[in-house]
């Protein structure tokens, strides 16, 4: 008597993964202005208003981001967005690790890593969800939910005792060397529709 072999895990439950994962990440640096601000405030010319504002600008980036994202999303794929926002987001903190004036924190940590950041954040997880899935799909979104409240509660306790202990700008290059990391995975296992392994 034949015995049938155990079903494969479906590929989606990869998709899913590392979707999660990405998510956990850019949350959790978008969380970094408030885990970094008491660190900030030692340089000079840099007053609680001032980078509240380059705060600001990042979270309104970070909303804007949304219908650029869809846009993208539809034109040049999901691995391409997202690559393309993880390069971006550690570009930006690269860069603020660099400055020394405040319109130029502004400009990259605030506007540049806020936009950066947006376009993975609403799109993403609804996007694969409902390419990847049907009967779940409900599940998966709430998981996406999930991952995105999680990288925000991990990463700002850890960041803050970064801040003090090393400093803002050390805490800037181990966020975007999370980002560079996080590259490898997009490459390697994200893939734009079931229809692309082969799978209905």
């Amino acid at each position: 008597m034949a015995v049938s072999a155990p079903p494969r895990l479906f590929y989606g439950w990869v998709i899913v993964a590392v979707t999660a994962t990405v998510l956990v990440a850019t949350a959790g640096i978008r969380a970094a202005p408030g885990a970094f601000l008491v660190s900030m405030q030692a340089t000079p010319g840099w007053t609680t208003a001032s980078l509240s504002f380059a705060a600001a600008v990042g979270l309104i980036a970070y909303g804007l981001a949304g219908p650029i994202s869809g846009r993208l999303m539809g034109a040049i794929g999901i691995r391409n967005v997202t690559l393309l926002s993880l390069a971006l987001t550690a570009a930006a903190l690269l860069a603020a690790v660099l400055v020394t004036d405040i319109w130029f924190l502004t400009l990259t940590f605030g506007l540049l890593s806020g936009l950066a950041t947006g376009l993975v954040a609403s799109v993403l997880g609804a996007t694969v969800a409902n390419r990847w899935f049907q009967e779940r799909r409900g599940f998966v979104v709430g998981l996406f939910g999930a991952s995105t409240s999680a990288g925000q509660l991990v990463f700002f306790p850890l960041l803050t005792t970064l801040a003090v202990g090393f400093g803002w700008r050390a805490g800037a290059v181990v966020l975007a060397g999370i980002a560079l990391v996080l590259l490898i995975p997009v490459v390697l296992f994200l893939r734009e529709d079931p229809a692309d392994i082969g799978v209905l």
